[in-house]
C-alpha cells in the first residue's frame, strides 16, 4: 500500500534524522524526560474491506474517540529521546456502514489498545518531532440487522501495526500538548466465509503532565 509505505519511509527517516543529530551541543532532550499521562481526542477515519469468494466490497465511516496515553521517556544524547508508551481508546471506533432498504452490515472496532516506541527530536529547548511505531490489538465486531430487527453479529480480536509522526510542545516544566497522524493496518482476519481487512487514519491531540 503506497500510503503504508509513505509512513514506513518517513519513520526510518526520522529515527537516522535523530540519530545523526545526537551530537548537538544544547542539552534539550532532558526537557522531555520522565513519566508522563495524557488524554486525547481525535478524528479517526475506519476502512474496511471485505472480501468473500470472488466478491468483495470496501467502505468506511468517520467518527471522533478520546482515549489514555501513559509514557516513560529516556534521553538518548543531547538532543534525542526515546518514548516507551500506551495508549487505550475510551470509545468505539466505526470502521464502516453498508445499508439497503432490508439490511444493514457495520463494523466497529472495541476496546482498542497500543504499546508504542517513539523516537523523537528536539527542536529547541520546548518543542520535539517524533516518529511513532505501534502494535495494536482491538476487538472487531460485524453486526448484520434485516427489517425487523432481526440479524447477528461476530467478533474477533484483531491486531496490526501503526506507523505515525507528530510534533510535541512543552508547555511548561510539567504540561505539554502534542499532534500526531497515525496508520494503522490490522492482519487480514476470516469470520466465516468472508475475509475482513481494516485499516485506521487517525489526526489526535493530545494535553498530558510530565511528572
Amino acid at each position: 500500500m503506497k500510503v503504508r509505505n509513505k509512513i514506513i519511509s518517513l519513520f526510518a527517516s526520522a529515527t537516522i534524522i535523530t540519530c545523526a543529530a545526537a551530537t548537538n551541543v544544547l542539552a534539550q532532550a532532558k526537557n522531555f524526560a520522565g513519566p508522563s499521562l495524557a488524554i486525547n481526542g481525535g478524528y479517526v477515519s475506519g476502512n474496511t474491506k471485505l472480501t468473500n469468494g470472488a466478491s468483495s466490497i470496501d467502505f468506511g465511516e468517520n467518527t471522533t474517540i478520546g482515549g489514555a496515553d501513559i509514557a516513560y521517556t529516556f534521553p538518548v544524547d543531547n538532543n534525542f529521546f526515546v518514548a516507551l508508551g500506551a495508549t487505550y481508546d475510551f470509545g468505539k471506533t466505526k470502521g464502516g456502514k453498508v445499508s439497503d432498504p432490508e439490511d444493514n452490515l457495520t463494523l466497529s472496532l472495541d476496546e482498542h489498545y497500543s504499546f508504542y516506541i517513539q523516537p523523537g527530536y528536539t527542536i529547541n529547548n520546548n518543542t520535539a518531532i517524533f516518529a511513532k511505531l505501534s502494535h495494536n490489538q482491538a476487538e472487531g465486531k460485524i453486526a448484520v440487522t434485516t427489517t425487523g430487527n432481526y440479524g447477528g453479529s461476530a467478533t474477533k480480536d484483531i491486531s496490526g501495526w501503526g506507523y505515525g509522526f507528530g510534533i510535541k510542545s512543552l508547555l511548561n516544566n510539567n504540561f505539554f500538548i502534542q499532534a500526531e497522524v497515525s496508520l494503522v493496518e490490522y492482519d487480514s482476519e476470516t469470520v466465516g466465509t468472508t475475509k475482513v481487512e481494516a485499516e485506521v487514519v487517525s489526526g489526535i491531540i493530545s494535553v498530558g503532565y510530565k511528572f
